[in-house]
């Protein structure tokens, strides 16, 4: 059964931009009233040094501490989306289309970053300039101004997975890929949840709670990697329609998904002290999942609920989602700092942070972001065309033998050019018999026998 749109074609899902802009705010809402005044006071650039005030939000602990769960809620979308830019568009079309989504945003916020951070920090600009230069690349090892930009990180890398697929013509191969994919989260969650309950001998526990916090394992996509095949599994749903393989393959990395977020749960209990439950997080995820289900399931006909001018502002609010992600934690962080150092209330202070980082995050996606992409599309486009005028006209180009796209003839491919290297350097049969040792004394080889070839 072939259900959805176009391949190629980005129709517009309210119930995905509404989902992540609601991300977005569980984490603005974290990080404002929880982190400010639960995270740790030694980190230098921080959500808590940025707003450099003594403030708490104790009776506000039960709705704040598992915001975070909105970056898993953004991994789900993006596994969604990508593979929908992604379907029907060249490899090199769906790179110029993640950079020129990347890029604008992530530089203007990340400069605006640096303002706030020369205002607050006490660092020397000697290392803040570093950071500045590591976060405009997202540098994966970290050590940027943000510590929010390691999410941006692991979505470079399933970025990264999904362009290698698409430039060796294995994008039709991505269930296979997924279903390995799963396994192997499946496994990993499991085992950590073992570990959480103590069912691992001690030594082995330790090892395991170390690799389920690990940074390399989250840009690795082995601890992150549940949510992204979530978003994946959906959209092959939506895009091929509904079989039993499908089925499971999101049964099981929900599960594996569940799974993470409990026992991130838990860890975040233990660490930040709080009277909570880590099925919290795990019934917001699920929340925002089935809402996404049911929008994608329904997306014709909501469109067709909303008027034109209703459709275009809910579209802007999903596009502002980014921005809003990369403002709010230092640069609007600072902004709600100052609004406390002025006296204004704990609360009003809060909401107004909020919103005005909504507001200049809409107004970033809807009037300064376009000019930006423009701009940068300029520059690569003259790059491009300096890079093909360079190749043009070059005829051995049309002599290269490049790798098939079907994934046996791949694997001969290496295999038959390396023969065909070895004919080449061997003289043929003709002239072999001719100046063998045995037509040189002048009578034919006896039967059977071998003539070496002779390498001139």
């Amino acid at each position: 059964m072939e259900k959805g749109f176009e391949p190629g074609v980005q129709v517009p899902i309210v119930g995905i931009d509404l989902t992540r802009f609601a991300a977005a705010l569980m984490v603005v809402l974290f990080h404002y009233g929880f982190l400010s005044w639960h995270e740790q006071s030694s980190y230098s650039l921080g959500t808590r040094a940025a707003v450099g005030a003594t403030v708490t939000f104790p009776e506000a602990v039960p709705a704040t501490w598992w915001g975070w769960v909105g970056v898993q809620v953004f991994f789900v979308v993006s596994g969604f989306v990508i593979a929908m830019s992604a379907d029907g568009r060249s490899a090199g079309g769906f790179l110029r289309a993640r950079v020129l989504r990347l890029a604008p945003a992530l530089w203007f916020f990340a400069t605006l970053a640096l303002v706030a951070t020369l205002a607050y920090a006490s660092l020397p600009l000697s290392q803040i300039v570093p950071f500045y230069l590591r976060s405009l690349v997202l540098f994966p090892t970290g050590g940027w101004l943000d510590g929010v930009y390691w999410t941006l990180v692991v979505e470079v890398v399933f970025y990264g997975l999904v362009l290698l697929l698409s430039a060796t013509g294995s994008l039709h191969r991505l269930e296979p890929v997924i279903r390995v994919w799963t396994a192997v989260s499946c496994l990993f969650w499991a085992l950590c949840l073992a570990a959480l309950f103590g069912l691992l001998p001690d030594h082995l526990s330790a090892v395991v709670d170390r690799a389920a916090t690990s940074y390399a394992l989250r840009i690795l996509l082995v601890s992150t990697g549940p949510y992204f095949i979530v978003g994946l599994s959906l959209y092959l749903i939506h895009r091929h329609g509904i079989n039993r393989g499908r089925l499971v393959v999101l049964g099981l990395a929900t599960c594996a998904a569940e799974a993470g977020i409990y026992h991130y749960g838990a860890v975040a209990i233990a660490e930040h002290a709080v009277t909570a439950s880590p099925l919290v997080p795990c019934l917001a995820w699920t929340a925002a999942l089935v809402v996404m289900m049911a929008s994608i399931a329904h997306a014709e006909t909501i469109q067709g609920w909303l008027s034109e001018r209703s459709a275009r502002r809910l579209r802007n609010l999903g596009l502002a989602t980014y921005p809003l992600y990369l403002f709010h934690n230092i640069s609007g962080a600072r902004l709600f700092g100052g609004m406390l150092n002025a006296g204004l209330p704990r609360y009003l202070a809060l909401a107004l942070a909020v919103a005005v980082a909504i507001g200049v995050s809409y107004l970033f996606a809807v009037r300064i972001e376009g000019m930006l992409r423009t701009r940068i599309a300029a520059v690569l486009d003259r790059i491009t065309s300096s890079l093909a005028s360079r190749v043009k006209g070059r005829e051995w180009l049309s002599s290269i033998n490049l790798p098939p796209r079907s994934f046996r003839e791949r694997i001969a491919w290496p295999v038959r050019a390396a023969a065909r290297r070895v004919r080449r350097a061997m003289p043929a049969p003709g002239w072999r018999r001719q100046h063998s040792p045995a037509a040189v004394e002048g009578r034919d080889p006896r039967p059977g026998q071998q003539v070496r070839p002779r390498f001139w």
